[in-house]
């Protein structure tokens, strides 16, 4: 498929601008480690597993509106919005307001707002701010769009350096991952040092930088991913998808993200939907790790009740 370049870049420059207005909005809600700071939480469950705060929904409107204004021809699904029966054009806006709400609430750093966008349910553009220490303001913006590179804050990023496995680098891997997967055993020595972020935007960020190694994601929705996908495209790196077949764990290319799309018949409410865990590596050693990973011998509806529960 050929895209027009120049538009792609159109959107990626607004994501990237409405990210890092989108970050500084965050940072004023985060909580202060001296002052006494109220934050309105409420939980969208009745266990309590999965919160959402004022600066989750604060910053959901404030990006729907600025999208709206820019580009209304565009579709918006978020995690903060209503489900929309209406259908999706061929672009959709796929955002996570705040990725990492429960480290954000609890005053932990690490957090992401994610902002993807799709064509024809295809990763097409990110844009991601993170908190960061040495950063001029309180963080940075990670974004890319397909065929134009990926930057930090407006500078090019060069990609072109091969990177290798290394036993001594991080990785990063959700917390059910040796419960039911298991690396073999050449490759558990070797395997890397642990790290779990607690938001899923800003470990795929970690293996795109080159900070983390390779990162295996958990379940997860379109917008925890959408943004990241698009950029590890541009940074060398790639993305395979699991699946339990005949008790085994296959590992396959995802493309596109969104396999059912179809332009005129697709909605946006089709676009709320969860995807298999995935493993994010860079490309010239991802076929290499895939082989190193399996699952281990259980139950396929133990395991698939595991992955989508956790």
């Amino acid at each position: 498929m050929k895209f027009d370049q120049d538009y792609l870049k159109k959107i990626e420059n607004y994501a990237f601008k409405i990210a890092h207005e989108s970050g500084e909005i965050l940072h004023s809600y985060f909580p202060d480690i001296i002052k006494s700071q109220d934050l309105t939480i409420e939980y969208k469950d009745l266990n309590l597993r999965d919160p959402v705060t004022e600066a989750d929904k604060k910053i959901q409107s404030f990006l729907s509106e600025k999208i709206k204004s820019e580009f209304p021809d565009h579709g918006i699904v978020g995690e903060e919005g209503e489900a929309q029966n209406d259908l999706a054009t061929d672009y959709v806006w796929v955002l996570d307001p705040l990725d990492g709400t429960r480290n954000f609430m609890y005053g932990f750093p690490i957090y992401a707002c994610s902002i993807g966008v799709l064509y024809q349910g295809e990763p097409v553009v990110g844009a991601i701010f993170i908190p960061w220490p040495n950063s001029i303001n309180s963080g940075r913006v990670v974004h890319a769009s397909l065929g134009n590179g990926f930057s930090i804050d407006g500078d090019t990023i060069n990609t072109s350096k091969s990177r290798n496995l290394d036993g001594n680098s991080l990785i990063t891997l959700p917390g059910f991952f040796h419960k039911r997967y298991k690396f073999s055993n050449d490759f558990l020595p070797i395997s890397g040092e642990l790290r779990m972020g607690g938001s899923i935007a800003y470990e795929i960020l970690m293996v795109a930088l080159g900070i983390s190694q390779y990162a295996v994601i958990s379940s997860a929705y379109l917008w925890d991913i959408t943004g990241g996908l698009a950029i590890i495209k541009e940074a060398n790196c790639s993305a395979l998808s699991v699946k339990i077949n005949k008790n085994e764990s296959q590992w396959s290319k995802i493309d596109p993200l969104v396999q059912d799309w179809q332009s005129g018949v697709t909605k946006l409410s089709d676009l709320r939907l969860r995807t298999n865990p995935m493993l994010i590596a860079p490309t010239n050693y991802i076929d290499e790790l895939k082989n190193k990973i399996s699952r281990k011998n259980s139950s396929i509806k133990k395991v698939v009740n595991g992955i989508f529960n956790s």
